[in-house]
């Protein structure tokens, strides 16, 4: 806060120990902006503030708002994640700021069907009072287990324990076990040998 210098019958005089104090300062409003009013209530201070008098109990001049960060977070479940045929979708995604900001936002997904590693992001574009964020998460859909079942084809004593197998198929789907409906997966039996000859 600061007095005009004299000129005429107005400010302060040379060498006088005269100044102001300022408080109460307020925006126009609490939206970011630029050249935003800026007023606050005035008094004068200093030794010889009695020979003063303020023209206005009140002053103004412009300063700028900026946009507060947003901070944007993707948070997925612990898992685990097994594989089923379908897209796994879950993680959740919210932004905070400073003013109350804190908002759901929509999450994307890449590779979240098949067996590896998914990942999932959000982003936050910003508004009129925020800047905007993003972030992103991996998670990891594990393989499915499948339990073989092989048939094998008898034979006539021979001196040895090899056999011959004549199929070998897996389980269908039960809980996170077994071929999901629809999956071109099957299984292939090598080394087949009878318990003895």
């Amino acid at each position: 806060c600061s007095l005009e210098s004299a000129s005429g019958n107005h400010g302060v005089v040379s060498g006088d120990a005269a100044g102001c104090a300022a408080s109460n300062g307020h925006f126009e409003d609490s939206n970011a902006g630029s050249g935003k009013t800026v007023s606050a209530d005035v008094e004068l201070s200093g030794a010889d503030k009695s020979d003063y008098h303020l023209t206005s109990g009140t002053a103004s001049t412009t300063a700028d708002i900026d946009r507060a960060d947003s901070t944007t977070t993707v948070t997925c479940g612990a898992g685990p994640f097994v594989y089923d045929g379908t897209a796994q979708t879950p993680c959740s995604a919210g932004v905070t700021g400073a003013g109350g900001l804190d908002e759901a936002l929509s999450v994307d997904y890449s590779n979240n069907t098949h067996a590896g590693t998914a990942s999932a992001s959000a982003v936050y574009g910003g508004d009129a009072n925020h800047t905007g964020s993003d972030d992103s998460q991996t998670f990891t859909i594990v393989k499915r287990d499948a339990t073989a079942s092989i048939t094998a084809a008898g034979k006539t004593y021979d001196g040895s324990d090899s056999a011959t197998i004549d199929s070998c198929s897996l389980e269908s789907a039960s809980g996170n076990h077994g071929v999901v409906s629809g999956d071109a997966v099957g299984c292939a039996a090598s080394n087949g040998h009878f318990e003895d000859a």
